[in-house]
Order: structure tokens, then sequence, then C-alpha cells
């Protein structure tokens, strides 16, 4: 698929320097290489490497001729790394998912019910043909969790990556909040990131390495009207946040979060359509309100956040811990 990609692509030649240059591919983001004369121009995705050989450009067209091409497989550094996704049956979570299977990650997508786990990991296995298994526990239960957590490490291995990608949105007046509502809320977010940070941290800990990022809306980093419940909640997740990367730094464990902007979701466009039906109002004129916040008045992709959840979570990263990375076009700078 990449060499047919690349192949019906327009390959253009400096004359003047001869030089070729690749016009980048939307599929695959190469950076732009110029090669001299009769060499080798490499395209690099994170499971391939396709090189290209190229003739010298003729006087007369200045362009050259394509003598051939080799493929080969190039590893990913998170190729074969296990992580656990909590909210795997979420939005959120399986876009979280979706970008560490896509770099080679075998992926455990756990949440409390079975029935939205099936479907995102049957959804992933068709669109990525990752390593996908699913594991349910009641994050308010920590027996529940350790088994879990047992289960998926007996399907995959040692835990490398943690993932919590919860939601459990509570909205409303500050005096017309539900008391039960909100205490439901936090023992499911709070209480249970605590739990499966007790269940996950300590083999991370003993082996010297892991990460754990938590996915989070903008509720997390701001205060907003009728977000009262929701601040407290996402507020105090960052702050468990910190303190966890200061008291694992030692051991080699990173702990960092994730602040994401609108997200161009599925979700959001079934709110488009029901804001559309009630107003009447123009499809796009409800999308440039929606992206009005943001200063590069537009909505934020669900790959973009999975990008930097990929950099986050390489091996590499050892240095940027106890921090909360905003995904949202410059709206909270």
């Amino acid at each position: 698929m990449l060499s047919t990609t690349v192949l019906q692509r327009f390959w253009a030649c400096n004359q003047k320097h001869q030089q070729l240059w690749l016009l980048p591919c939307s599929d695959i983001s190469p950076a732009l290489h110029p090669v001299v004369g009769n060499k080798a121009l490499y395209m690099n995705s994170w499971r391939a490497r396709l090189i290209l050989v190229f003739t010298r450009p003729t006087k007369m067209s200045g362009f050259c001729k394509l003598q051939g091409f080799c493929f080969s497989l190039m590893p990913h550094a998170l190729d074969g790394q296990h992580a656990l996704i909590a909210g795997g049956s979420g939005e959120m979570g399986f876009y979280s998912a979706r970008a560490l299977v896509d770099v080679g990650c075998r992926v455990s997508l756990l949440a409390r019910g079975s029935e939205g786990l099936t479907t995102a990991a049957t959804r992933l296995i068709n669109e990525v043909d990752g390593d996908v298994q699913t594991v349910t526990a009641d994050l308010t239960h920590p027996a529940t969790i350790r088994r879990a957590v047992d289960h998926a490490i007996d399907g995959f291995g040692k835990l490398d990556i943690v993932v919590y990608a919860l939601r459990d949105d509570v909205y409303g007046a500050y005096d017309q909040l539900d008391p039960a509502r909100v205490q439901m809320s936090m023992n499911n977010l709070l209480i249970g990131a605590g739990n499966l940070m007790a269940a996950t941290l300590p083999a991370m800990q003993a082996a010297g390495h892991g990460h754990v990022v938590f996915v989070l809306g903008q509720d997390a980093m701001r205060g907003r009207p009728l977000s009262t419940a929701n601040c407290m909640i996402l507020h105090g997740l960052v702050g468990m946040m910190r303190a966890l990367a200061r008291e694992v730094a030692e051991s080699g464990v990173v702990v960092n979060a994730i602040s994401a902007g609108l997200l161009d979701t599925d979700r959001l466009a079934v709110e488009i359509d029901q804001i559309v039906a009630h107003t009447r109002r123009d499809r796009s004129a409800v999308r440039a309100d929606l992206a009005a916040g943001n200063p590069q008045r537009r909505l934020i992709a669900p790959t973009e956040v999975g990008e930097v959840l990929q950099w986050l979570t390489d091996p590499g990263n050892r240095a940027v811990t106890g921090q909360v990375i905003s995904v949202d076009g410059g709206e909270l700078s």
C-alpha cells in the first residue's frame, strides 16, 4: 500500500541543482528530503522504510526516472509494548488505544462493562489490525482491578504503559448540583484512578520503567460556568498526577497528562446534528461557533492527541514528567 501510494505521486526535480524533492503524501507525511544525482531517497513511516532509487535528471525534461525500490520493516520504539487503557470503551479511550496500536503496542482495553469494549476492540482490529484484548473491572473495587490487571498481564505480558481516559461529566449550576451524582463521579474518576494506580504502578517501579498518561478535558486546566463539579474532579486528577510523578520519579516511571481541546469526533458530529435539528442553523456555522474559542479557529483531530500520547509514552521520554500537555490550538495559552 505504501509503495503504491508513493509511486502514484508526482515527482519533480530541480534541474539547476539536480535535487529530487518528494511532495508530501497525506497518509505518511514524510519530511521533504533532497537527493542529488543517482542516490536513494528514504521515506520513513513507523513500520516501514521505502527506498527509491532514481537516475540523474535529463537536461531536456528535467525529470528523473525511477530505477527501482525496495521495502523493509522498521519497528517503532513502542513496538511490542503493553498498554492498558482505562476507559477503553469510551471515545477518548478508543482514540488513545488506536494511536498506540498504530505504533505496534499490544493493547488491553479496560472498562466496567463488556459490551462497549467488544465494539471498540472489533473496530480497532478492523481498522488497524493490531493485538487487542479486553478486560473488565469496576475501578471503585480494588479486587476487580487486580483481577483485570492479572488477566491483562497473562495475555500480553508485563505492563509498560497505563492510560487513564475515563469520562464521567457532571454539569450544572453550582447550587443545583445533585450531591449523590457528584459523589458518584468522584468515586468513578478520582477514587477509581487512585485504585488503578495502586494496582499497576508498583510493578512498573520494580521494573524500573513505565509510562502513565491521564487523558483529560480542558476543565482540568481552567474554570468555567456550569462546570464546577467537573473542574473540581479533573483538577483533582491533575493534582494526583503531579504527586505521583514526584513519588515514583526515582524509579524511572514517568507520569503525565494531556489536556485535549474540543475534538472533532463522531460524538461531536452527533451533537452538531442535534443543534442543527433544533436551531435549523447551517451546519458549517455551528462548527465555526464551536471552533471559535480555538485561536486556530478549528477543532482538534483525535490523531493529534494520539501523536502526543505516542511521544509521552515513548521509552526515550524519561525527563518529561509531572506535566500537563495542552493539545488545543493554543486555547489555554
